[in-house]
């Protein structure tokens, strides 16, 4: 006999399967985005500042997240692939702190180029959940146009993605309306039994207004409890695969 308990378990690894990324995916996600110059302090002061020869009118600080989200090595142990990183709306990009990693043994180093709105990293064998931290530092950005960087790499039809929000953020995004509608049934159901019980399910009870306040105890409560089911739920996928 099919019980709930058997039923989840067969359809557990679908669950996974569908919800998490692919063999291989590599996920750029940017954590702190913090205005240097001008800024706070400096107002509305003009500063003679220059980077590599350019007058600088603006400075940025861009903490970027580099992670394996999938499920298999990305590269292979005898050589090193390159993940280079351009800044459309700046003239200038650069990293200006020191380039932190894990595991300890992941081998991960800059490489000079010869365009000034690109970094680039060589990057040996990146394991899943290996994980990168640089922070990068733009000049001159617009602040009206574009995203802030292109992603690209010498692996030809690797899957990626850049731009804010964890692993965690996009799972959950993904996960939010099947949990949204599923909450929805569930609280319907218990509602209506408990409406049931107290007697208030008759034609004459079920005016508009009742019916209106109702639905809407029920979307604000369905999404109030499956937001937090959904970030718990995404926390735990990522652990698990």
């Amino acid at each position: 006999m099919l019980t709930p308990k058997s039923l989840l378990a067969l359809l557990w690894p679908l669950l996974l399967v569908w919800l998490t990324q692919g063999d291989q995916h590599l996920l750029v996600w940017y954590k702190a985005d913090v205005p240097v110059y001008p800024s706070r302090e400096t107002g509305n002061q003009q500063l003679p500042l220059t980077f590599a020869g350019d007058s600088a009118k603006s400075v940025t600080l861009l903490a970027v997240h580099i992670v394996n989200d999938g499920k298999r090595t990305i590269g292979t142990e005898t050589s090193v692939w390159t993940l280079r990183l351009k800044a459309v709306t700046s003239s200038r990009v650069a990293i200006v702190s020191p380039i932190r990693f894990h595991p300890a043994g992941l081998v991960v180093a800059s490489t000079p180029g010869s365009d000034p709105q690109t970094v680039a990293l060589n990057i040996g064998a990146f394991q899943p959940g290996a994980q990168i931290d640089v922070t990068l530092m733009l000049v001159n950005r617009d602040q009206r146009r574009g995203p802030l960087l292109e992603l690209a790499t010498n692996l030809e039809g690797l899957p990626r993605d850049i731009g804010w929000g964890s692993p965690v953020d996009r799972l959950g995004q993904r996960l939010f309306l099947p949990i949204l509608l599923g909450m929805i049934i569930i609280l319907t159901v218990l509602r209506a039994l408990e409406l049931k019980r107290q007697g208030l399910l008759t034609s004459q009870k079920l005016t508009l207004g009742f019916i209106t306040g109702q639905l809407l105890l029920l979307l604000l409560g369905s999404a109030f409890v499956g937001y937090f089911i959904t970030i718990g739920l995404a926390w735990v996928l990522l652990r698990l695969t």
